[in-house]
């Protein structure tokens, strides 16, 4: 097994974890915010299971439909732009700073260099609303400073997510050029930071509003939680590994029955 495919495989591990502190912290404190951060780990969770599991299977990248692989990817990019506007209209945010839009040009060279790969509506999209999200959450780590006496809470989410997605814009553009080796390639150790800021992502939100100690202390609560931590990790499980069995069993080449 190659660095590459451990690295696929780790962003799907990373991504569930991602999506059950997420959904265990939805439970403790419903804001809409968390929803659309709900919906990102769903959208990527599509889409890395997808490509994972392709690449496990066929030992290639997805070649079948370039919509289909980045559908969930296309998902979960508006969702993070959703998530700041959301972020903005709680704390009041109404102003907007012009530093706000250093990514634009940052991101349109990226643009360039990768439109040649997967599809040019894929690549509009997916820039579009990730440069949306970039320059909103940049601007609420701006808002903060500038009024900074008057903010009681720093925007941990919003620069979570702005480091995220600096870090996937790397990622992507170091797959426009030629690596010698897999171990140099820097895509692969971009994707590793991406995995981790997976599990960061929902610990921002705790970061940012706090722990309800009342919540968290009530018993029947806490059982409830508990059996539905056995509950989801049972049936991700299954799902992901019968997923992986049946794509197996589709491969002529598997061996498989």
């Amino acid at each position: 097994m190659n660095f590459e495919l451990i690295v696929e495989i780790l962003s799907i591990l990373m991504n569930l974890a991602g999506l059950m502190l997420c959904l265990f912290r939805f439970f403790e404190h419903t804001r809409k915010t968390l929803v659309y951060a709900l919906v990102f780990f769903l959208g990527n969770l599509l889409s890395n299971y997808y490509w994972g599991v392709y690449m496990l299977v066929m030992h290639d990248y997805p070649r079948v439909s370039s919509m289909f692989a980045y559908f969930g990817w296309n998902i979960a990019f508006v969702m993070l732009a959703l998530l700041q506007v959301s972020l903005r209209k709680e704390k009041g945010i109404r102003s907007f700073s012009p530093l706000s839009l250093i990514p634009v040009p940052v991101n349109i060279i990226q643009l360039v260099l990768y439109l040649q790969y997967g599809g040019i509506f894929n690549n509009i999209w997916q820039v579009l609303w990730t440069t949306v999200a970039e320059c909103l959450a940049l601007d609420n780590i701006i808002c903060y400073f500038k009024n900074k006496r008057s903010r009681k809470r720093f925007p941990y989410i919003s620069t979570v997510i702005f480091t995220f997605l600096v870090v996937e814009y790397a990622e992507w553009t170091s797959t426009c050029f030629d690596w010698h080796s897999e171990w140099l390639y820097p895509y692969n150790y971009l994707s590793l930071i991406c995995n981790f800021i997976y599990v960061i992502i929902p610990l921002s939100f705790a970061k940012e509003y706090g722990r309800d100690d009342r919540i968290l202390s009530e018993a029947p609560h806490m059982r409830l939680m508990k059996r539905f931590r056995w509950l989801y990790s049972v049936v991700v499980f299954v799902c992901c590994t019968g997923g992986y069995l049946l794509a197996l069993w589709r491969e002529p080449d598997s061996g498989l029955p």
